[in-house]
C-alpha cells in the first residue's frame, strides 16, 4: 500500500482495527502478514488521520479527511488528490471517486447478517463467539457493469473488528489504492459509537 500504486501487495488485505483504551488503531496488512499501513488514531467523522507505511510511523503514505460526514477524501501524503467516497449530485448514494469520477460503490452483500450483527452488544466474550458465527459482507461493484471487484468479509474479535478484502475482478493500480482508502472508510463505519 503505497502512494505510487504498490501492485507488489497481495491479497487478502487484513484491516485490523485495535481497541486500546477510548483509542482506535488500524493495522493493514497483506496476504504475506507484511505491515503495509497503520493508522495511529482514527478521529471521527470530520476529522483527518495520516496511514503510515509502518507501526514505527516513520513514512506517512496517505491522509484520509472529511469536509463533512458524508465525504471523505483521500490523498497523498505530500497532497495529490486521489479521490472521494462520498455522495454525487446526479445519483443517490455514495460512491468511490477516482479523481473526480465515480467508479464504484459498495454493496451489502449479506444484508441479514449485516442486520443482525447491528443488532450485536460490543461485550468481548460474545463478540468472539459471534464472530465466528456471523461474517457479514460488502461487495464493491463497478458503476456502470455492476462487476464484482473487491469482497470485504467483516469478523468481529473479543476486543478488535477484523475486515478481509479480497481482489474478484480486474483493478488499476490507482482504482486499487483509491478502493482500499475508501475501504478504511468504510470498515470504520462498523466501529461502535463509543470506541
Amino acid at each position: 500500500m503505497t502512494s505510487a500504486g504498490d501492485t507488489a501487495m497481495l491479497f487478502p488485505i487484513d484491516l485490523r482495527f485495535e481497541r486500546l483504551g477510548w483509542h482506535v488503531k488500524l493495522a493493514i496488512t497483506d496476504a504475506s502478514g507484511r505491515v503495509i499501513g497503520y493508522a495511529p488514531l482514527l478521529g471521527g467523522p470530520k476529522q483527518r488521520f495520516t496511514v503510515y507505511s509502518d507501526r514505527s510511523l516513520s513514512g506517512p503514505l496517505y491522509v484520509i479527511g472529511a469536509d463533512n460526514p458524508y465525504n471523505q477524501w483521500f490523498e497523498t501524503a505530500q497532497g495529490a488528490r486521489l479521490g472521494h467516497f462520498g455522495s454525487v449530485t446526479t445519483a443517490a448514494g455514495r460512491f468511490v471517486h477516482v479523481g473526480s469520477e465515480p467508479r464504484f460503490s459498495f454493496e451489502d452483500d449479506s444484508p441479514g447478517l449485516s442486520w443482525i450483527d447491528v443488532l450485536m452488544p460490543g461485550i468481548p466474550v460474545l463478540n468472539a463467539l459471534f464472530g465466528a458465527l456471523v461474517q457479514p459482507r460488502l461487495v464493491a461493484r463497478r458503476a456502470g457493469t455492476g462487476e464484482a471487484v473487491l469482497s470485504i468479509v467483516k469478523t468481529r474479535l473479543a476486543f478488535d473488528l477484523h475486515f478481509r478484502i479480497h481482489e474478484v475482478g480486474e483493478l488499476t493500480a490507482l482504482e486499487r489504492e483509491c478502493l482500499l482508502l475508501a475501504a478504511i472508510v468504510r470498515c470504520s463505519f462498523d466501529l461502535p459509537r463509543r470506541w
